[in-house]
């Protein structure tokens, strides 16, 4: 009688051998270690050719997007110096007449040079005192508006008060749409608070498949 491990008669009596809860690989057939040898390469090679069919597909789906892309092997490399970030400028006069140091910043959007020139600037969103002018094109000796923004210095034992405003407007005063589709069926800062479960609160699922337009809302991370 040949057992399914592809032994004899002897595997099963040595099986029935063991002690309950014990375990032991049963001997293998040469032929038994072959077939599976093979069977393994085929799987490999089988699974390469999924890839390759898989990354085909995905070049054969892939739709050009809107104003074109840059080829990455024409940016110049190591030309722009990393920013470090300097000190944002508080709204009250010198800061030390109280204990408090106040700042009011806003988000805005404007543009800046962040590949190297000649290339084109770069549409971004970030953050600078609420009395500086927004840049045509930062970096600009006369607004701190920056990507990345500047940076809050604090002093041990002073208050530090943050007026935040959302300044992602038009001149007219409304808003501006998203720069990226957005989708609102997923758990996202939803303003418009129509929750898919649970009361409405603007941190919820959305029930809107259309992608969001606007207002853009603000979410500060220091």
């Amino acid at each position: 009688m040949r057992s399914i491990f592809g032994g004899t008669k002897g595997v099963t009596q040595e099986l029935a051998l063991l002690k309950p809860g014990e375990f032991k690989e049963p001997p293998q057939s040469v032929s038994t270690q072959r077939g599976r040898r093979l069977l393994v390469m085929a799987g490999v090679v089988a699974l390469g050719l999924g890839s390759l069919s898989a990354v085909s597909d995905i070049d054969a789906m892939a739709d050009p997007l809107p104003g074109g892309t840059l080829d990455p092997l024409s940016i110049t490399k190591y030309v722009t110096h990393l920013v470090i970030p300097p000190v944002m400028k508080r709204s009250n006069s010198d800061g030390r007449t109280d204990q408090t140091d106040d700042y009011q910043i806003a988000v805005r959007q404007f543009k800046q040079q962040i590949l190297p020139p000649p290339l084109p600037s770069t549409t971004v969103w970030s953050y600078g005192p609420e009395s500086d002018p927004t840049p045509t094109v930062a970096p600009d000796p006369h607004s701190q508006f920056n990507y990345p923004a500047y940076t809050i210095e604090s002093t041990a034992d002073r208050r530090v008060n943050v007026r935040w405003i959302n300044g992602l407007v038009k001149p007219d005063g409304t808003f501006l749409p998203h720069l990226l589709p957005v989708d609102q069926t997923l758990h996202w800062a939803n303003p418009p608070k129509d929750c898919l479960h649970g009361d409405p609160r603007t941190d919820c699922m959305g029930k809107n498949q259309a992608p969001y337009t606007g207002p853009v809302p603000m979410v500060v991370h220091v």
